[in-house]
């Protein structure tokens, strides 16, 4: 594997031992022919101590097939097991570290499919498969030497009939890689589709729209199938003619073992261990040339896989902190989405100790400038600073720390109320977080530690908006950037809270869609933007006449 952080001292040890053990396991069956053919000439010399012995050697050799066995299946599994491991906490770790605009890109049903599919199939095609080549290669390998020590002749005729399976199959292997490729990603398209599907099913009835939504995931599952279909078919086809010309093997071993027999150079106990050594230089010949097929075309998903968690270019450069002076200033910013231009050419200055508010009407690009200004949209055009610093240069981890943004949707995990608001960090103050419960009114779910059921359906809009909130009061930043973060709350309460909210960091921004003069006075500055453009800003009374005009 590429990936460095899978392939640790310890995987690599066992994998050592494994092998080891695998190949200790190929030679305890290779000389089952030789325990064959101990037997059977004991037997025609009519000697009964000799076969007493040889009775002797078969337990001797039956108790340490056992030990090789046991040991072979619990290094093998526990190696394979946890490389499997390793790699999907790897693969985890490498995903949650991404940018957002990073992992917005790859998608969730892609990146489901690369741990339910993609990985299940490295671990059949490629780390199974290494195992079980070192076992047939090392079948091969001492089967093949002791057809030499048994009778040369009938070893040449071997030596030349297998080499067909295996040409055979290096001609299949690259057309097998390809459709394996196309297999996993038309799941990952099915995947997606899937998902979509069942996690808006309310707006699937809301909307009446079963039968396009059923028409697309069966077109999705259809093409998945069929890619799968024709991989199968070649995989098998594969098999099949490997084992084909395997015949001619067989067909050749036993053409010349019956002119030697006729001849008197072989005897009965020799041919007998003969038969079972060409199983062992036989199936291995086929099984190798398939297993190599599958390695080859495991390739292809450890590139989509390398290629998926692949840092970007400026990953190496986030090392700078927050800095101390934190106003933002936007340096004419423009976004598009495909060929919409949603931002124009924005420049703007936010002051430290100042609230500012935006807005405009629906798709006006506020929501957008948020999360530009919060770094969940990278591949706009023009500048951010934090102080006189470029957002794009700030280290996540600080800057996460330091700006944090309040979205429309709230995230609710299947965990308790508790765990929802610390987010599993128990360094926050406890008198501090039971007072802000009070305030949010969400004291008596806090220390009852409520559970949120399907991501919060149990809770009310309100009351997942104040646990968003109480998140991030409780972490204290620098910036805060709100999004509708109100909008669900009753108004009784909503007047209360939001004085809390606007006072609990340095700069406050928020998307409203309240343009009421009563509610727009609380922010030093509102902007109004129209169609990506800002048409006015300043405080409310200054700019009250234009908003009346527009």
């Amino acid at each position: 594997m590429h990936s460095k952080e899978v392939n640790t001292l310890k995987s690599k040890a066992l994998f050592g031992l494994a092998g080891f053990f695998v190949v200790c396991n190929s030679i305890v069956n290779v000389c089952l022919s030789f325990i064959i053919q101990m037997l059977v000439d004991t037997a025609g010399q009519g000697n009964m101590s000799e076969l007493i012995t040889s009775f002797k050697v078969v337990g001797i050799y039956w108790i340490v097939d056992c030990l090789v066995i046991t040991i072979n299946a619990y290094l093998s599994n526990k190696y394979v097991a946890g490389q499997i491991l390793q790699f999907r906490n790897y693969l985890l770790k490498q995903l949650l570290h991404k940018q957002v605009g990073e992992y917005q890109n790859i998608g969730i049903g892609k990146a489901i499919a690369l741990f339910e599919n993609d990985i299940s199939l490295l671990e059949s095609n490629y780390y199974w498969a290494k195992l079980k080549l070192i076992s047939l290669s090392a079948t091969f390998a001492f089967g093949f030497v002791s057809m030499f020590i048994i009778n040369w002749k009938i070893a040449i005729v071997v030596i030349i009939t297998s080499l067909l399976p295996v040409i055979f199959s290096s001609i299949y292997a690259r057309p097998l890689k390809e459709l394996q490729d196309s297999y996993s990603n038309s799941h990952g398209g099915y995947v997606t589709a899937l998902k979509n599907a069942l996690s808006n099913f309310n707006l699937i009835k809301l909307f009446h729209i079963e039968t396009k939504v059923e028409r697309e995931v069966s077109e999705q599952c259809s093409n998945q199938e069929h890619c799968r279909e024709k991989y199968l078919i070649r995989s098998d086809l594969t098999s099949g003619y490997t084992g084909l010309c395997g015949i001619l093997v067989v067909l050749g071993v036993f053409g010349i073992g019956s002119l030697l027999i006729i001849r008197g150079e072989v005897r009965i106990g020799a041919l007998l261990a003969f038969v079972q050594l060409t199983n062992y230089v036989l199936s291995p010949i086929e099984g190798i040339s398939l297993q190599l097929s599958h390695i080859k075309s495991c390739h292809g998903i450890i590139q989509k896989i390398n290629n998926t968690i692949a840092k970007s270019e400026s990953d190496g450069r986030l090392t700078e902190e927050f800095p101390k002076d934190n106003t933002i200033e936007l340096e004419n910013i423009s976004y598009k989405y495909g060929e919409k231009e949603i931002l124009k050419h924005i420049s703007i200055c936010f002051e430290r100790g100042k609230r500012y508010a935006i807005i405009g009407s629906n798709g006006c690009g506020k929501s957008t400038l948020l999360r530009i200004i919060s770094r969940f949209y990278e591949d706009y055009e023009g500048n951010v600073y934090y102080g006189k610093l470029s957002s794009r240069l700030i280290d996540p981890e600080s800057f996460y720390n330091n700006v944090i943004m309040l979205q429309q949707d709230v995230l609710i995990l299947n965990d308790t109320i508790r765990n929802n608001i610390l987010l599993y960090c128990n360094s926050m103050n406890e008198v501090e977080t039971r007072e802000l419960m009070k305030q949010l009114e969400l004291d008596e779910l806090y220390m009852n530690d409520a559970v949120c059921l399907d991501s919060g359906e149990n809770l009310s809009g309100g009351e997942k908006q104040r646990i968003a909130i109480a998140r991030a009061l409780l972490r204290k930043p620098k910036v805060l950037l709100l999004d509708e973060s109100f909008s669900a709350i009753a108004p009784s309460m909503r007047l209360a809270l939001e004085d809390i909210v606007l006072q609990s960091a340095d700069i406050v921004i928020a998307v409203t869609h309240d343009r009421s003069f009563e509610n727009l006075r609380k922010y030093d500055e509102v902007i109004y933007l129209d169609n990506g453009s800002i048409v006015a800003k300043g405080a409310i009374d200054e700019i009250a006449n234009v908003l009346r005009l527009i």
